[in-house]
């Protein structure tokens, strides 16, 4: 990681879980971090954390939706038009240069099955699985080739990207998570017709032990009626099931309760920064991870509906 020690880097999700803690690293490495998202207050308290590190954290307010999670429009958002994300990156050419790391890692999921999803939290989950992403991706490109860098951008998009989990509430994010590496399959494909010097990565984690579980406050009751359900249509075997209850799994407690078995954050973060790492003649497409586990015969990490 030597090589990029003053080098800039632009983190989505920046506040919490992953991002954050990708921010860190990356900070100790020497780089200049630019982390994006709404918390800024956070992000700049991590900052100061952060001073005496060989790099520094600089917190910059991005939303990438005007739609609030019900669909209906925020007050302003006839004058949305991603200016926010476009003055990060005017920020960084007049301050900086060059960009030389994008890591989008912000994500948004829905909560009911397909068939009953509203189509409000469709478009706000698109904005920001996609739509976000997307821009991030046209403005530091832009940067990239203007400084003449040889730049690497990473998607995070779980291994929703690449099967259909069984669990029907991520259908629908993973639908945006397919169209998250098909954008990445399309800029490669694109930089090399064009003899463009920029990576592009995409990693897929199975369930992360984040705290995200946390910060949605999901319940016990709901989580063990959803696999009880999930037992039923897909015929598990009851005795995958926690034999004493009550238990608590109540947010991420899913992971260590004996249901679900989990990647700690870390893990994903060593994947991202081997990526980052790799020498420039080799570029890491694809890496899928799921947490070694011998004991949960039927309820792995993920399940995966394959017609």
């Amino acid at each position: 990681m030597e090589r990029w020690a003053g080098k800039v880097a632009v983190i989505t999700g920046a506040s919490c879980g992953m991002g954050k803690l990708l921010c860190e690293e990356l900070v100790k490495a020497g780089m200049i971090v630019i982390g994006l998202g709404r918390d800024t207050k956070t992000i700049q308290k991590h900052a100061d954390e952060l001073k005496k590190e060989k790099g520094k954290l600089i917190p910059k307010a991005v939303d990438f939706c005007p739609l609030k999670n019900d669909g209906s429009l925020y007050p302003d958002a006839k004058k949305y038009n991603h200016q926010d994300i476009k003055e990060v990156f005017e920020f960084i050419d007049k301050t900086y240069g060059a960009v030389h790391i994008l890591c989008n890692m912000a994500s948004q999921g829905t909560s009911p099955c397909l068939l009953e999803d509203e189509i409000g939290m469709w478009k706000y989950t698109v904005e920001i699985n996609i739509i976000g992403p997307a821009v991030l991706c046209k403005y530091a490109i832009a940067n990239m080739r203007k400084h003449n860098v040889k730049g690497h951008i990473i998607n995070v998009g779980g291994t929703a990207s690449y099967y259909t989990s069984i669990f029907m509430d991520c259908h629908f994010y993973s639908v945006t998570k397919f169209i998250l590496r098909a954008m990445g399959d399309g800029l490669r494909m694109e930089f090399r017709a064009n003899n463009i010097p920029i990576r592009v990565s995409h990693i897929g984690p199975g369930h992360v032990l984040t705290g995200a579980q946390d910060r949605g406050e999901s319940k016990t009751s709901e989580v063990y009626e959803g696999f009880l359900e999930f037992a039923k249509i897909y015929g598990m075997k009851r005795s995958t099931f926690p034999r004493r209850l009550p238990i608590d799994a109540t947010g991420d407690k899913v992971y260590t309760s004996g249901l679900l078995p989990a990647l700690q954050a870390q893990n994903v973060i060593d994947q991202i920064l081997g990526m980052i790492a790799a020498d420039d003649g080799a570029e890491v497409m694809d890496v899928i991870m799921k947490p070694t586990d011998r004991k949960h015969t039927v309820l792995e990490t993920d399940l995966y509906w394959r017609p």
